[in-house]
């Protein structure tokens, strides 16, 4: 269960990103389980959001030192 949640991660994350092969996409939509990937894909764009905030409060706080 565990290596299958590991899976359906990594697979997310390419998707993410934009490089999941169509070979991958197919074998994950017949065998995974949409329940763990939904998990996973909201996962992910909690993640993906927490660090764009991040990587703005850091942009901001150099912005007050420097201004």
């Amino acid at each position: 269960m565990i290596g299958r949640c590991f899976k359906a991660l990594a697979s997310v994350i390419c998707a993410f990103i934009g490089v999941q092969s169509a070979r991958n996409w197919r074998y994950d939509s017949e065998r995974g389980s949409a329940t763990v990937f939904v998990i996973a894909g909201i996962l992910m764009t909690i993640i993906f959001l927490a660090g764009i905030y991040g990587l703005v409060q850091v942009v901001m706080i150099y912005v007050q030192y420097r201004g």
